[in-house]
């Protein structure tokens, strides 16, 4: 009897072992050879939901009523999780409460963005119900995205917080003495192998342009129907809004529900996706979102129009609903405009960007979103129009990173690309399938399609486990020279993040380190700046000699990202402090963006051009200085070997 009671132990203790193996499956997805067995995150767009809603059950977002494009990837293999974020909200907004629901935490809209916008810091709490089971998520342990519509947006401004983070919002959570969000604090650089768009307005839409009247009833009309059907039925289409007090309280009735939100304020806030997807919103996000050389990127797009002798006009056989709105768009013929607008009372801001034709290029279209704006995104330095660098994808061949890799036109509608509600078309799940298939061919150990091969790596390379520096960069070598010297390291052991942007503690530490580290034995005088951070040294060294200053308050503001101009500054004042001739000038005539040098770097950025030390930037309309654009990990590398070299 005890051998038997024994034997039935053991039994037990091995199930128990196969149940625990099997409940970590999920997360060993991600150590898969395979990219496209990584985690998958769909984001749905305008009006979308996800698996958090009871509705995705009766007619999933992804694939409606031909059936679950998620589940069927996911029973293949393909581990893929349709998340939940807020339908009508802004790409900020969805894109923390993306990271809550990835991460399995509170919803953190950030101190600075949710006192512009007028709602509360906080969110939904998706403590214990994460998205995805057991998720192990770092740079070796990367996830894919694939964004809708408007979801497209969200998954790139997410990408860009994951990398970059915001320096306004860490400011401010120093400033109030709170703890900054991680994914504010940047630094997840490799977090993601892939990112997909789906008929995304990546440059915004005339759709709202040649449908005015529309989006403004339209909005108000979906806000209501949602908010009223989740009180009705909760947890059906949820709105997703609890940071604009917008839930049903404890013992709150209906009607004192319905009654708020009638009175609800939500689209005054400026603090949602319509807004996001006027034209000259979205070029100012897309001057803030930058591609990163680590990342694949893919783009899919539809196109129901047809063009005939210069008029362009929509196919008949398009979803009924979208008809009108695919003909006024294919019509719609003005100005991109240049004001953009964001937040409520004292704290909402404005900002101008170049306006440009909306002329016959913008007529295509699948019913919401241009051709145009569906296939890459754009946006402007100066006056100049610069676009992502983009190719055409087709299955078989090798991709590279850093670049998107725009499939061919699909001749399906905005919301038949995604299954259709009144259509019924099946054929989007080989589409998905599809861009398994692309993701696929990312992983280095296929031989069908061909990778692309693995940079060679001469011996002795101190960049050789850089993965985002191949030797074919054009930064390799001032890479290697600033690691090789020991003025800047790696992000992680096998990233640099040539396109991460450059802090003001970052500088002075690389400058520091230049000069030798020496002794200073006084602390920085700033009131951000105190002795236990690692930058506390270079800070108090940098300012004794002048070579930085601080703000009028006391502050230094390590963490803020600094423009090439600032940049250009302080190294003109670290080559005066060595003593060295700063005299050099060349005329900023010949730049087109030569006037937005302000009076304080006119001289800095005369020197660093005639020393050798920067150069233009080249576009297709003449040369750009680009003294506002944000200064690059690669860039700061280039400018240290150049001064190193042919100054000091």
């Amino acid at each position: 009897m005890k051998r038997i009671s024994k034997g039935i132990t053991w039994i037990l203790a091995f199930a128990l072992l196969i149940v625990c193996f099997a409940a970590v499956l999920p997360s060993q997805a991600n150590a898969d050879s395979d990219p496209s067995r990584y985690p998958t995150v769909f984001v749905h767009g305008l009006y979308g939901f996800g698996s958090y809603d009871r509705i995705n059950d009766i007619l999933p977002y992804w694939g409606s009523h031909t059936g679950s494009v998620v589940n069927e990837l996911t029973e293949e293999g393909h581990p893929c999780y349709a998340a939940s974020v807020g339908p009508f909200s802004s790409s900020w907004d969805r894109a923390c409460e993306l990271y809550a629901q990835i991460t399995g935490t509170r919803t953190d809209y950030g101190i600075a963005h949710s006192r512009r916008c007028g709602h509360d810091r906080y969110g939904r709490d998706f403590t214990g119900n994460g998205l995805i089971p057991n998720l192990n998520w770092d740079s070796a342990h990367p996830i894919n995205l694939i964004g809708h519509s408007f979801g497209g947006v969200t998954i790139r401004r997410f990408v860009d917080l994951l990398y970059d983070g915001s320096a306004e919002e860490r400011d401010a959570s120093r400033a109030a003495g709170e703890t900054v969000s991680p994914l504010f604090a940047g630094g997840h650089n490799g977090w993601i192998h892939s990112v997909t768009t789906v008929s995304s307005p990546n440059n915004g839409s005339t759709f709202i342009d040649a449908n005015p009247l529309s989006t403004i009833v339209g909005p108000r009309f979906f806000f209501y129907a949602f908010n009223g059907i989740n009180t009705a039925l909760p947890g059906m289409v949820d709105p997703m809004l609890d940071q604009f007090g917008l839930y049903k309280g404890d013992n709150e009735s209906d009607v004192s529900m319905v009654a708020r939100i009638l009175a609800s304020d939500f689209y005054s806030h400026d603090d949602n996706a319509v807004n996001d997807m006027r034209i000259p919103h979205a070029m100012a996000l897309n001057a803030d979102i930058e591609m990163r050389s680590d990342i694949y990127y893919f783009s899919i797009y539809g196109n129901t129009t047809t063009t005939t002798g210069g008029v362009t006009l929509p196919q008949l056989d398009v979803e009924p609903y979208l008809l009108p709105f695919g003909l006024t768009m294919s019509q719609y013929n003005g100005s991109s405009g240049t004001t953009w607008v964001e937040g409520t009372g004292s704290e909402r801001i404005t900002g101008n960007v170049p306006s440009f034709p909306l002329d016959a290029t913008w007529h295509p279209n699948d019913g919401m979103v241009n051709v145009v704006s569906g296939r890459y995104p754009f946006h402007f330095e100066g006056n100049n129009k610069v676009e992502d660098p983009h190719t055409d994808y087709t299955a078989g061949r090798s991709v590279s990173p850093g670049i998107w890799n725009v499939f061919p036109v699909e001749n399906l509608d905005h919301i038949d690309i995604v299954g259709g509600i009144i259509s019924h078309i099946p054929r989007v799940h080989d589409l998905y399938h599809s861009i398994m298939d692309a993701i696929a061919s990312t992983s280095s150990g296929r031989s069908s399609p061909a990778p692309t091969p693995a940079p060679s790596r001469h011996e002795g390379c101190p960049s050789a486990n850089m993965t985002d520096v191949p030797e074919s960069a054009w930064f390799h070598t001032f890479v290697d020279y600033v690691m090789e010297k020991g003025l800047m390291n790696g992000t992680s052991p096998t990233t640099f993040s040539p396109n991460g942007t450059v802090t003001r503690a970052m500088v002075v530490q690389t400058l520091y380190a230049m000069d030798g580290k020496p002794a200073t034995g006084a602390s920085a005088p700033f009131t951000d700046v105190t002795s236990d951070k690692y930058y506390a040294a270079a800070v108090a060294w940098a300012q004794s000699h002048g070579v930085v200053s601080g703000y009028n308050d006391g502050t230094f503001h390590p963490d803020t990202a600094i423009t090439r101009q600032q940049l250009v500054t302080i190294l003109f004042a670290y080559t005066s402090y060595r003593g060295k001739d700063s005299g050099a000038r060349q005329s900023l005539n010949g730049y087109n963006d030569a006037g937005a040098v302000e009076n304080y770097a006119v001289i800095p950025t005369q020197w660093a051009l005639a020393s050798g030390l920067i150069e233009g930037r080249g576009t297709d309309t003449g040369a750009l200085i680009a003294p506002n654009a944000t200064a690059m990990r690669s860039e700061l590398a280039v400018m240290l070997k150049n001064l190193q070299e042919k100054i000091l």
